[in-house]
């Protein structure tokens, strides 16, 4: 429960740091795990200052994020390069999700 109740302390709209983890090409989503340890999902519509296809797995990046009803994790906005900064490669978590 204790993630339940970090979540809740966060504001909607609070700027938040982390990397990307996941890439979903074919669905221009990708999954950002903040640096408190959450994870927030995103849609490449939400992408500022660089397009999706320039993102990648590892890339550090600025959020906000909000609750959406349905969904199972916030939900990323507002997606910023940080800095061109990259995470360590060789996390065994990072992957990209491209069945082509």
């Amino acid at each position: 429960m204790k993630r339940c109740v970090a979540i809740k302390n966060l504001t909607t709209g609070q700027t938040l740091k982390g990397a990307i983890v996941l890439l979903f090409r074919p669905q221009n989503t990708g999954i950002i795990r903040g640096d408190d340890g959450y994870d927030s999902g995103f849609h490449a519509v939400s992408v500022v200052g660089t397009s999706y296809r320039d993102l990648c797995v590892g890339d550090r990046v600025t959020y906000q994020f909000s609750f959406s009803k349905n969904g199972k994790i916030p939900t990323a906005m507002n997606v910023r390069p940080d800095c061109c900064s990259k995470q360590n490669p060789s996390d065994e978590r990072a992957s990209v999700h491209d069945p082509t």
